[in-house]
């Protein structure tokens, strides 16, 4: 996405027609399974059993958020970045995420799973002729999917990336259970601080408080109401 703002913007100094340009972000699915099962079988514990066939989902779902983070989301929650804003209203399309490799491999896993997981606003599904006849057959399309399932997706893209990589163990043992202490833990907040409320990012009111080594844990009422805001500093690892 950063290359295609990049090119954006060269092209638009040079006087180019930027509506004119067109542009998708590959995400390759069922592969990441793949290769997440094998591990996962080599490990061969109940845990990791369990864990199969979920890594997939979940890396593609995290690639639509970092997408709604450029772009913007379809129903206005999430505003696009200011530098998408200044080409957006120059002409500029859109770089839609693009679902490839979405043939299942597993025969125990539905054969429509990568395309009704992956349904959401402006994403293109290029699936192999077997998988559309698949889902033309007997696919479930209930709507978008993926919006929503980000700290769900995280935890299990934190978990698989444990298994596969080899992240340092002990996880348990430093609290490390929920999925946000998951992603609090790799991203180095301890877990005292990721189990208390805390903005998110993305819709923080106090955009300023968001530095390294500061955290926000200031909690949102209904429409976007502050009940209460502290802001601290992390304890050093």
């Amino acid at each position: 996405m950063d290359a295609y703002l990049t090119g954006l913007g060269k092209a638009r100094e040079r006087g180019l027609d930027v509506s004119a340009i067109h542009s998708v972000a590959s995400f390759f699915v069922s592969r990441v399974d793949t290769e997440t099962g094998r591990r996962l079988d080599a490990i061969g514990t109940p845990e990791a059993l369990r864990a199969r066939g979920k890594a997939a989902l979940a890396n593609a779902r995290l690639g639509y958020q970092a997408y709604e983070e450029v772009f913007g989301s379809a129903d206005g929650w999430r505003q696009p970045s200011g530098r998408w804003a200044a080409l957006h209203q120059a002409g500029a399309n859109t770089q839609r995420p693009l679902w490839a490799s979405t043939g299942v491999k597993d025969p125990s896993r539905p054969d429509t799973l990568y395309v009704t997981g992956l349904v959401a606003p402006g994403t293109v599904n290029t699936m192999p002729e077997a998988t559309l006849d698949a889902v033309a057959d007997h696919g479930e399309i209930t709507g978008d999917t993926v919006s929503g399932t980000y700290e769900l997706s995280g935890f299990h893209a934190a978990v698989h990336w444990d298994n596969v990589c080899s992240v340092p163990s002990g996880w348990l043992t430093a609290g490390v259970s929920t999925p946000s202490s998951v992603l609090a833990y790799l991203k180095g907040v301890p877990p005292e601080m990721a189990r208390l409320p805390r903005c998110r990012p993305s819709n923080c009111k106090h955009r300023t408080s968001w530095a390294p080594g500061v955290v926000c844990v200031s909690s949102h009422g209904p429409w976007g109401s502050v009940r209460r805001r502290e802001v601290r500093q992390m304890p050093a690892r």
